[in-house]
């Protein structure tokens, strides 16, 4: 019995580590010195989402929130847009498409060396 469950907890350590190793490859959003921007900043990139963003149905009526996750390499290249918390399927879409459209940020940074990074960016309807 307490050898299995010795066991157990070393796999489980085991597991964890290797997770937090694999985590790593990204900058903790608390450790680099100068966080990603877009081009202009959060102002222009509310802009260039409200002109490119095209509303499935009509849609422009409805309120909703969304929140996407994008990497940002360190040429300020944006990829891997991906929901956290959605609204409907075509309007996950129109925003994983309109995010993946995004032109270069500039690149966090860390000790002077661009850095990967993730982001949360939100999507709010007109009406909020």
């Amino acid at each position: 019995m307490k050898k299995s469950l010795l066991f157990f907890l070393l796999s489980i350590m085991v597991n964890c580590v290797h997770a937090q190793r694999k985590e790593q490859e990204y900058v903790d959003p608390g450790v680099y010195e100068v966080r990603a921007e877009f081009p202009g900043g959060d102002k222009a990139m509310k802009e260039f989402i409200k002109k490119n963003f095209r509303y499935p149905l009509s849609g422009k009526d409805l309120e909703f929130k969304m929140w996407i996750k994008i990497e940002i390499d360190e040429k300020g290249n944006v990829s891997n847009a991906t929901i956290k918390k959605g609204y409907n399927k075509k309007y996950d879409d129109e925003a994983i498409r309109v995010l993946n459209k995004m032109p270069k940020w500039s690149p966090s940074t860390y000790a002077g060396k661009p850095q990967k990074c993730k982001m949360i960016i939100p999507i709010f309807s007109n009406r909020m």
